[in-house]
């Protein structure tokens, strides 16, 4: 060979050595770069975790809640005795025109309220008819008849 030429395994050693350090520098910096969003993908299992862990806190407050309760004084149904003397609701005796304006007031704070008529056996059925029509006049959309079950046949 000549004198002063480098020798062909040097040639290539010389030409490759600069392929593996470019390649090996590519390679530490893709090294870098997926240890960078590996430690990223840490922090967001670790955020996605702690969100997890307070989502859970949060329902398991919200279920020892106790359920809303309706506003004081308006029950969801009201119960209306019917007897021979008149009408009763609750512990107020009532005419026909007080009773109609006692729904109407309550029907403000519970539209959803349900009306339940409990008769005597010795009023007339008219009678009973009369305060119904004068609860659906009211509003009430929800009557219901209560039965004694003491008076089976």
């Amino acid at each position: 060979m000549l004198a002063g030429m480098p020798r062909p395994r040097a040639l290539l050693l010389g030409l490759w050595l600069p392929l593996l350090a470019c390649d090996s520098k590519a390679v530490e910096a893709q090294t870098a770069h997926i240890q960078a969003l590996e430690g990223r993908l840490q922090r967001v299992e670790a955020e996605a975790a702690a969100l997890t862990a307070r989502v859970k806190l949060l329902e398991d407050e919200r279920l020892r809640q106790p359920p809303p309760q309706p506003p004081a004084g308006a029950a969801a149904n009201i119960v209306v005795e019917v007897t021979a003397d008149g009408l009763r609701v609750g512990d107020e005796t009532v005419d026909l025109d007080r009773f109609q304006a006692l729904l109407r007031e309550r029907l403000v704070a519970r539209p959803d309220l349900s009306l339940h008529v409990k008769a005597d056996t010795s009023v007339e059925y008219a009678r009973v008819i009369e305060v119904m029509d004068r609860a659906k006049a009211a509003g009430v959309a929800k009557i219901a008849m209560v039965a004694d079950p003491a008076l089976k046949r």
